[in-house]
């Protein structure tokens, strides 16, 4: 082989590998990131650390066993964290690739609030509130004593207001050691075989 042959070969080579560095690492980076992300969910934690336990999960909590429609339901009670009734925040992971780079994105406006946590003031806009009550009473008729149940239902106007709201860190997007690896290990086996083709 002529020295111009090799010099060839190993323009060839590195043309390949900055190909591959410009449009394919990145979407390697993509997927790793949105798999591992995605996988926090299941292991309601991040790095290796559990994530704080919700209050439908605590007998003595006055959220024991709510969802979204403020009715109890037993499945609440040992449902993941961070799931809600859809899976959206989990699902709503993704990444958007570019040359050289790659921006890993959750379209959800809660996800920052999950992920970094939330101490402060919020505005609540005005709206009307529904309440709904069921009272028990017994009726006696001529031959026996049954139980009546009446239902009522208000509205009232609640009026904007701020509010102190407390939102513990639950973090499920970042970098970890275990990503780093992971993501150096498939970049590495890519360009090994670039090299050996």
């Amino acid at each position: 082989m002529t020295i111009e042959l090799l010099k060839q070969q190993i323009e060839k080579k590195l043309s390949e590998i900055r190909g591959y560095v410009k449009e394919d690492a990145p979407i390697v980076i993509g997927v790793e990131a949105r798999d591992e992300f995605k996988a926090n969910f299941a292991e309601e934690g991040f790095d290796g650390k559990k994530w704080q336990n919700v209050k439908r999960r605590d007998p003595n909590s006055p959220w024991y066993g709510l969802g979204q429609t403020r009715q109890f339901s037993q499945e609440r009670t040992s449902a993941p964290i961070l799931t809600g009734e859809t899976g959206e925040l989990k699902q709503s992971i993704s990444y958007q690739e570019y040359p050289y780079r790659v921006i890993i994105t959750n379209e959800k406006e809660y996800a920052q609030v999950h992920n970094e946590g939330f101490d402060g003031k919020v505005t609540v806009p005005p709206k009307t509130r529904k309440s709904h009550t069921v009272k028990e009473h017994k009726r006696k008729t001529k031959t026996k004593v049954v139980e009546v149940k009446s239902h009522e239902r208000k509205e009232h106007d609640v009026k904007q207001h701020t509010r102190h709201l407390q939102i513990p860190k639950r973090q499920f997007i970042g970098i970890t050691p275990k990503l780093k690896k992971s993501i150096q290990d498939k970049i590495e086996r890519d360009i090994t075989k670039i090299i050996n083709s």
